[in-house]
């Protein structure tokens, strides 16, 4: 395959995922919440491991056969992911700011103390990409989500590894894989749950499963011949969308839940596989595309928006704190306000989803790197 393929299916996915995981932190009750998958969203993170893994797998599994081109490519993913990390981080300290000097003014303790449970250490490890890590995985607190950029990241690290091994590499990825299934299956028992320490297993897993994926991609397009693509990438779109609205809250929270991450590789490649060319030219499509675009800013930076408009509900509005089925205790302020609440906090998460992206994604990804060769796919979004 030497033609340039753009798949704006997997860029639209992934920027919808970053939404609904938006969507699952918000921290009031608005129409979403009534919605029985939303509990379960959090499965959304496998999705972009699997992303993930298929799209590096596609851009650059015949680049990383020298160590020059492991290393060039570990430099590439570390300031793609790096540089927006770091800037967060230093927003939530600032965060943690405003917390101690409002213990300070009005003579209270928060829950849980500002600067407590080790704070300083969990910057350190934050710094270093190792929040999520082994003995560190206790320090995944600020900004919550970013667990998943650490523990990807080593992933991306072992993929450069297995790959400088010529042709065994499927074969230690995949025994990776299995080994990573087990230690979830058996010492955790399931994908999600409060355990970070099974993070990197979680990660390894999927990932493997996107890159078999794409090899599954590359075998359909060398020897499908003139099948009608149009009824895989429909399956695709029914595999999903049976997963998201029927699968999450059937296998949510239960051992099964371990085969999401393989639901989705066959999606992907149904997808992949079945789009065509110009199929997502129009106009109308442009937004979902750019919310691919912006995923990754999406994914870092709202939490740290979410503050801020709970706090606006809890000390100037005065909401109250309600219990949530599968959920923390969420603000509730009526079903109105609760949904006009929700539009203004979309709104400033795309805003800023922007900001970043082109202050601070854009800037870091082209001054940070030397140009490779052209890539054949050049990905939009958080992978």
């Amino acid at each position: 395959m030497t033609e340039r393929l753009q798949f704006h299916s997997l860029d639209m996915l992934r920027g919808i995922a970053a939404v609904s995981v938006a969507l699952y932190h918000a921290g009031w009750v608005h129409a979403a919440t009534r919605l029985d998958m939303l509990p379960h969203t959090v499965l959304m993170v496998d999705l972009f491991f699997v992303l993930s893994g298929f799209v590096i797998s596609y851009n650059y599994e015949q680049r990383l056969r020298t160590t020059s081109g492991a290393a060039e490519f570990i430099k590439r993913r570390f300031w793609r992911v790096w540089p927006l990390h770091m800037v967060m981080l230093a927003v939530f300290i600032g965060i943690e700011v405003l917390r101690f000097a409002y213990e300070a003014t009005q003579g209270v303790t928060l829950a849980p103390p500002a600067f407590s449970r080790q704070y300083f250490e969990s910057v350190l490890a934050n710094t270093f990409l190792v929040q999520a890590l082994g003995p560190f995985a206790d320090h995944a607190r600020i900004n919550a989500v970013s667990w998943s950029i650490s523990v990807e990241f080593y992933t991306y690290l072992l993929f450069a590894v297995l790959c400088l091994t010529g042709r065994l590499r499927g074969v230690l990825l995949l025994a990776a894989a299995v080994g990573s299934a087990w230690i979830l299956l058996n010492m955790h028992g399931q994908l999600t749950g409060r355990a970070p320490i099974f993070g990197l297993y979680r990660s390894v897993c999927s990932f493997a499963i996107g890159y078999f994926a794409y090899q599954g991609f590359v075998l359909l397009r060398h020897r499908a011949g003139q099948v009608d693509r149009r009824l895989w990438f429909l399956a695709g779109c029914g595999i999903l969308g049976a997963t998201v609205f029927w699968g999450f809250e059937t296998f949510g929270d239960t051992r099964a839940e371990l085969a999401i991450p393989l639901v989705y590789g066959i999606a992907i490649l149904c997808l992949a596989f079945g789009e065509r060319p110009g199929d997502f030219g129009q106009p109308v499509f442009r937004p979902m595309l750019w919310l691919g675009q912006v995923s990754y800013s999406i994914y870092m930076v709202h939490l740290a928006i979410n503050w801020f408009f709970v706090q606006t509900l809890r000390v100037i509005l005065d909401w109250d704190r309600v219990p949530v089925d599968g959920m923390q205790d969420k603000f509730y302020g009526g079903f109105l306000m609760g949904n006009l609440v929700l539009v203004l906090y979309l709104a400033a998460v795309c805003w800023i989803s922007h900001l970043s992206f082109r202050h601070i994604e854009n800037r870091f990804r082209i001054r940070g790197t030397k140009p490779l060769a052209k890539d054949r796919y050049v990905n939009r979004g958080h992978a």
